[in-house]
């Protein structure tokens, strides 16, 4: 059975913006807003699966992407 979840992890870049991986797709990009990046992760992942059969990817075409956002504790305020 094939995946219809394509995890992808955001992070803050040191430097500023963000960047996102998928690890399971080898695929990773950036971009300085958050809605730049989710139109990147968008490209990227549309990219990597691109041509290539489902059955070797394990993830099936109407699959959807499931974003983890991980903020540090110095964002996090106290109550």
């Amino acid at each position: 059975m094939k995946r219809k979840i394509i995890p992808v992890q955001i992070f803050e870049a040191e430097e500023g913006g963000y960047y996102a991986t998928c690890t399971e797709l080898g695929a990773y990009t950036q971009g300085d807003t958050i809605d730049e990046l989710v139109r990147n992760i968008h490209e990227a992942v549309e990219l990597s699966l691109e041509g290539e059969n489902e059955d070797d990817t394990g993830f099936a075409k109407d699959s959807t992407i499931l974003v983890n956002y991980e903020i540090g504790l110095s964002h996090a305020k106290a109550a």
